[in-house]
């Protein structure tokens, strides 16, 4: 990825904090930042969970925690550099059963380490990732920052609070960071826990076993899916452009939408060029208790992170559908 190439300099010799570091997108992170030299700090909360590092140039000291509780960041703000917060609950079911264990998982972390930024004179980065979902359900595609927020799930309504926070945090000097709200994320990677989430993932492995694909309803609902690589492009142009974004959200997708429908046949298509296998799809009723946000049409204007950063994405849907099926069928041998 030569884009993430150059802009990895801008981390050498840093120190960084990486929550959610055993997940999907921490551990994708970690491969491309593992390559200079810096320390890396990989939060989890369970060290069995992190995946194993080969041909590092970075120091790595990983660390077991609770990151609800504030003295994990008093002894870590005052010595770090940048702090990639990515660790949250993402499941809107689970959120709607227990909304006060939700808000302690999306919530106080980040209210903690804007606390302990608040009382020190040299201020670690926060970069934090919401959700494209925090606005709710919007009546006009494409949809920009200046969308006002309607959230329709507990989920969203914690991830809106924990970017207030920050917000307000950075409005007043307290601290220096800024949001990434991401759209639906695909590409090879390390699997998802939450089933609920990382749909086209959970697709594409099917696709490759010869099992069905289920699609509710008649999938005409529009997404905006961005590429893995393209995301973490975007996580690492912040720390150099952190002037510019400072108390801001930005959202990140490709800036382009497709139906679930086409998503899933498109995806059948690439494996049976893959596998010389047909895939079959099939149309399901939708679940009665199916979430409101899942009947959305989303596309994101991107247009305020490229101009203020220079990213933009480099992977289209059907570029990152053909090596994502690639590399799990290679992974799978």
């Amino acid at each position: 990825m030569t884009g993430i190439n150059k802009i990895l300099p801008a981390y050498a010799g840093k120190k960084i904090a990486i929550t959610g570091a055993s997940g999907y997108i921490g551990s994708e992170l970690v491969e491309s930042l593992k390559y200079i030299e810096a320390t890396i700090y990989r939060i989890t909360s369970n060290l069995k969970h992190l995946p194993t590092l080969s041909e590092s140039k970075a120091e790595f000291i990983d660390i077991e925690a609770d990151i609800s509780k504030k003295d994990i960041w008093e002894r870590l703000c005052p010595s770090v550099d940048v702090i990639f917060h990515l660790s949250s609950q993402t499941n809107v079911y689970t959120a709607l059963e227990d909304p006060e264990a939700d808000w302690k998982i999306n919530v106080l972390p980040l209210l903690n380490i804007l606390e302990v930024s608040r009382e020190l004179e040299q201020k670690p980065v926060i970069i934090f990732t919401g959700t494209a979902t925090q606005v709710g359900l919007t009546e006009k595609i494409p949809v920009n920052e200046n969308v006002k927020d309607e959230p329709v799930t507990i989920y969203d309504t914690h991830k809106l609070a924990a970017e207030n926070y920050l917000k307000v945090y950075c409005a007043n000097d307290y601290a220096i960071g800024t949001v990434l709200r991401l759209a639906n994320v695909y590409g090879y990677g390390r699997s998802s826990k939450n089933s609920g989430r990382g749909i086209v993932n959970i697709m594409a492995h099917k696709s490759l076993t010869g099992k069905t694909l289920t699609i509710y309803g008649n999938g005409e609902y529009i997404r905006d899916y961005i590429y893995i690589k393209d995301v973490i492009k975007a996580l690492l142009c912040c720390l150099p452009n952190i002037d510019a974004l400072n108390g801001m959200e930005f959202l990140i997708a490709s800036g382009s939408g497709i139906t679930l429908k086409d998503a899933v046949n498109k995806i059948a298509q690439e494996a049976e060029i893959l596998t010389g296998t047909i895939v079959n799809i099939k149309h399901i009723p939708a679940p009665e208790n199916l979430s409101p946000i899942e009947y959305r049409n989303f596309i994101a204007d991107i247009s305020n992170f490229k101009n203020v950063s220079g990213w933009k994405p480099e992977f289209t849907f059907e570029n990152g559908i053909k090596e994502l099926l690639m590399e799990t069928k290679l992974s799978d041998k």
